[in-house]
């Protein structure tokens, strides 16, 4: 990966500095052929990192979320979680959705995350969206992973969702008894 990108870092330079005037297609080639090995490397060990011996998940769905961001690296400091979570249930109650929101997380009871206030878009008006996305709700898309198999520790298990999924929750789903992930697409 390294040599990949030093290749990269190279190609660019030659652009930039002209030596290869009149060869400049070539070069563009070149750089989009190592961009593109850099990516099926990184697509490969992603895809190893999801599926490995330890662990198996299945992709089950792709599902649309509101979601309300936090505004803090360090939430977990100082009582910010706590004001967050009230502000999060005033603008539920503001847009009459509190109580499908809590509905739906009693059904897929939270075990372990870092997204604090979320809700599928499907179980909203388009007025309460607009109204939640005035508040500073986010749209955004959610990756629903179901937990086939698990031979890793709790703490390992969390180790490897906290590496896997950069924005998460852990989830059982009550009825089935499944463990899930929902991994949030957000920049």
């Amino acid at each position: 990966m390294d040599k990949d990108l030093y290749d990269l870092k190279k190609i660019v330079y030659n652009l930039e500095s002209g030596y290869f005037k009149g060869r400049e297609i070539e070069l563009l080639d070149h750089l989009i052929q190592t961009a593109q090995k850099m990516k099926n490397t990184y697509i490969e060990e992603e895809k190893s990192m999801y599926f490995n011996a330890d662990i198996e998940l299945e992709k089950i769905s792709r599902e649309t979320f509101l979601y309300k961001p936090v505004m803090t690296k360090n939430y977990y400091e100082g009582d910010y979680l706590e004001r967050f979570g009230e502000i999060r249930t005033s603008d539920l109650k503001s847009c009459r959705l509190l109580e499908v929101h809590n509905q739906f997380w009693q059904a897929y009871e939270v075990q372990k995350g870092n997204i604090f206030a979320s809700v599928p878009k499907d179980l909203a008006s388009p007025d309460q969206i607009f109204k939640l996305e005035s508040l500073g709700w986010d749209t955004v898309e959610v990756d629903v992973y179901e937990v086939k198999k698990s031979n890793l520790s709790k703490n390992e298990f969390a180790k490897y969702i906290q590496k896997a999924f950069k924005y998460n929750i852990v989830v059982l789903e009550v009825y089935s008894g499944s463990r899930m992930i929902l991994s949030y697409d957000l920049k």
